[in-house]
């Protein structure tokens, strides 16, 4: 195996240094990433990359239930310094208090008051009561997620709050940023032709199944347009694919984003990457005959000539595999020795050079291992404490007009895992497929009637569900 090269994972955590990546200088440009000493949070927590185009934190809600308005001063607080520390000059939000426990009472006497307001809120943080707080939760989001008032939520329960108090506090901030349209990082992706990446994934729950999409729209692969539907199973995707793409690609057109604001000019995708999630290996056969096939009419229905040129890879991705890789430690995999001497007490002993272990995160593998009848490659994305790290398997059933090399797409691959905006590091596929997959959790665990889609399109453009 291979790990991308490290100037290729540099984390950019201001809107100058994203700059520098379109300008092809990313290698200059933000901070390396250590892997050994996981340092990727502290590289994020001191500035806000996004918000280029989004003010946010200028009109927003705290509702908490009568109980717990003790937990609320210490929060605003918390969230001021969390204001101050990442330079965003927002506004104190407007503090709203809710009598009723019971989930549907709380959700109404929500709506009730939020009618008296004179414009809607960017964002509503509430706090969970603690009695009844998993359905307060289920109805807040199905309420404001697909019911009258499409807004952004972001809840926490008070039991969390009280415990946990500052951090939780910032790890709060952090998703609401994301669904107010912002984000909070990006690394050394440089974009040789415009490109749009997209996620897709589906969930069957209660004999019911959600497809979900995610498709970006700036040059860092950090913000999203986004939909969900309800299919009757998981062979009827290629219809709603085909709109979403449609959509998507309008999208892209009109509203694509470079490192400092809006594009000046309006200008389709030159490459479209989409990763496939949730697909078993008797399915394949039938991706390739129906539903790419669907895609590619879709894309020929947008603008025939351009779709003659775009460069289109479908891939599918899979991570419940059997599939382990050991390597063999270098010098340079192998743990500082501690202060102070040896480690003392029982337990292993410690990683020798030479020894086999597990490889470094975002470890690409494409020999040896792969089939010889198709092109297929694995990543290793994470680092495990214990045990042997699963890695990710991608089997790439179609690419047309190919302009990347094998190593760009893989690049890629390995790079989107780690923009994934609700966890400061590497995850296990590419964002745009957790995207969709937290999509399909939530309408899931509401057991919505319907899917933010048509009717609520500004939310579409944010990641509202984290």
């Amino acid at each position: 195996g291979r790990q991308v090269e490290q100037v290729y994972l540099r984390v950019m955590n201001n809107s100058s240094d994203l700059a520098a990546v379109q300008a092809g200088q990313g290698g200059r440009a933000g901070q390396d990433i250590n892997f050994a000493r996981i340092n990727f949070p502290h590289l994020i927590q001191r500035q806000v990359v996004g918000f280029q185009a989004v003010k946010g934190f200028n009109k927003w809600i705290v509702m908490h239930h009568g109980r717990d308005e003790s937990l609320v001063g210490p929060l605003m607080d918390a969230i001021g310094e969390q204001l101050q520390t990442k330079k965003i000059d927002g506004q104190r939000p407007k503090i709203m208090q809710i009598g009723a426990s019971n989930p549907a009472d709380f959700a109404a006497q929500m709506l009730e008051q939020l009618k008296g307001l004179p414009a809607r809120p960017d964002i509503i943080l509430v706090i969970l009561p603690r009695q009844q707080g998993d359905g307060v939760y289920a109805k807040v989001k199905e309420e404001f997620c697909t019911g009258r008032m499409a807004c952004p939520t972001q809840c926490i329960k008070a039991d969390t709050l009280q415990k946990k108090g500052a951090q939780a506090a910032a790890k709060l901030f952090d998703q609401m940023i994301c669904k107010q349209g912002g984000f909070l990082w990006g690394i050394n992706a440089k974009q040789d032709k415009k490109t749009m990446v997209m996620g897709v994934d589906m969930n069957t729950a209660g004999g019911r199944t959600i497809a979900a999409f995610s498709a970006s729209f700036n040059y860092a692969y950090t913000k999203y347009f986004s939909a969900t539907t309800w299919i009757k199973s998981r062979e009827d995707v290629a219809q709603p694919l085909t709109e979403f793409i449609k959509r998507a690609i309008g999208f892209f057109r009109d509203n694509f984003e470079l490192a400092k604001g809006p594009a000046p000019e309006k200008f389709y995708p030159d490459r479209i990457v989409v990763y496939r999630d949730g697909v078993g290996e008797s399915q394949k056969q039938l991706i390739r005959d129906f539903e790419i096939a669907a895609f590619t009419q879709s894309v020929k229905d947008v603008e025939e000539i351009w779709a003659g040129k775009v460069e289109v890879v479908y891939i599918v991705v899979n991570k419940m595999i059997h599939q382990r890789f050991a390597v063999k430690a270098t010098k340079e995999m192998l743990p500082r020795a501690p202060r102070g001497g040896g480690r003392g007490g029982r337990g292993p002993p410690p990683l020798q050079e030479g020894d086999l272990t597990n490889a470094q995160p975002l470890t690409v593998f494409d020999q040896g291992v792969i089939s010889m009848e198709k092109f297929d490659f694995f990543i290793s994305h994470q680092e495990v404490t214990q045990g042997s790290v699963t890695p990710t398997h991608y089997d790439v059933l179609y690419w047309s007009n190919r302009s990347m090399t094998v190593d760009e797409l893989q690049r890629l691959t390995a790079q989107l895992s780690m923009l994934y905006q609700n966890w400061p590091g590497p995850i296990r596929v590419p964002a745009p497929v957790m995207y969709a997959t937290k999509q399909c959790s939530l309408y899931s665990t509401i057991k919505a009637k319907n899917a933010v889609n048509k009717g609520l399109p500004y939310m579409l453009r944010q990641l509202y569900f984290l």
